[in-house]
């Protein structure tokens, strides 16, 4: 369990420097430059990072080790004896469990009893029969066979690191892909405009911050060969597009001549053209 202890208390340390060190000076300023993405983004990736690059391995390295346990170890029946207090989690009391046992040696069965070095909210009852685990060459070094006990802590483990750093590789995927584009409608060459036609706004939670979230625009266009393509806008964070898009309204793109396939939605000249739209066409 200290080990669990010292890598929480590493983990504040550093989501702590690092939120320091990426906050911007003003709360309300979400944007970054050049895409849109906030700097809590990039805070939340880091972290994600961390949290699935220590769960991860650590979790692995203990399936490792119940894997070793199972092929290398001993199997034998015992019971439960008693169970020992060991403190409290989440205001609930956690027990280890004192158990019985037999091994198999050369002189014949010899008699253990051994108190588990795992602790659990709901241990296995008094009197009750368990599996046990222990090792041929240190009898007295036993553990209870069950899969609570053994691998539901390591899965665990596993699943959240996993989890987390899958989100976290989403997130840099999204942000590359963002800074890629906007590199398109910063560069004065190789660059042609066209127009393309709204299919539909999404809503962007990876992006959202502080309860306020990001929607991009997802526009079909066709370039000089016939072939249709999709682009993905840069978030827009101030207010929900369904309020100011307007269908019939062709969408301004700027598209890489070298190759089609990427362009960047020009949403700043989009939102004017909807704007300039009377109300009564708005409607049809």
């Amino acid at each position: 369990m200290s080990k669990y202890i010292g890598f929480a208390m590493a983990f504040a340390f550093f989501a702590t420097w690092l939120y320091r060190k990426l906050r911007p000076g003003k709360v309300a300023e979400i944007k970054s430059i050049p895409t849109g993405v906030s700097r809590f983004t990039y805070l939340i990736i880091c972290v994600m990072i961390f949290i699935g690059g220590v769960l991860l391995p650590m979790g692995v390295g203990e399936v490792i080790q119940e894997i070793e346990h199972q092929q290398d170890w001993i199997a034998s029946k015992g019971f439960v004896t008693e169970l020992v207090a060991s403190g409290k989690n989440r205001g609930r009391t956690t027990y280890r469990a004192r158990f019985h046992y037999q091994t198999s040696e050369a002189t014949g069965s010899v008699d253990h009893e051994v108190l588990d070095p795992r602790t659990s909210e709901h241990p296995p009852a008094v009197s009750s029969p368990i599996e046990v685990l222990y090792d041929p060459s240190n009898p007295d070094n036993a553990i209870i066979d069950s899969f609570q006990a053994r691998w539901l802590v390591p899965l665990l483990l596993i699943s959240i690191g996993t989890i987390c750093l899958s989100y976290a590789l989403f997130g840099a995927f999204l942000v590359v892909r963002l800074q890629s584009l906007s590199r398109i409608a910063r560069s004065k060459i190789n660059v042609g405009h066209g127009d393309g036609r709204l299919l539909r706004v999404n809503k962007n939670f990876f992006l959202s911050l502080k309860n306020k979230p990001s929607w991009s625009l997802i526009v079909e266009y066709t370039d000089l060969t016939g072939k249709k393509h999709i682009a993905s806008s840069e978030p827009i964070w101030d207010f929900h597009p369904d309020t100011w898009t307007v269908e019939a309204v062709p969408v301004p793109l700027s598209i890489d001549r070298s190759n089609s396939s990427r362009a960047w939605v020009r949403v700043q000249d989009y939102f004017r053209a909807c704007q300039n739209v009377s109300p009564t066409s708005k409607g049809t």
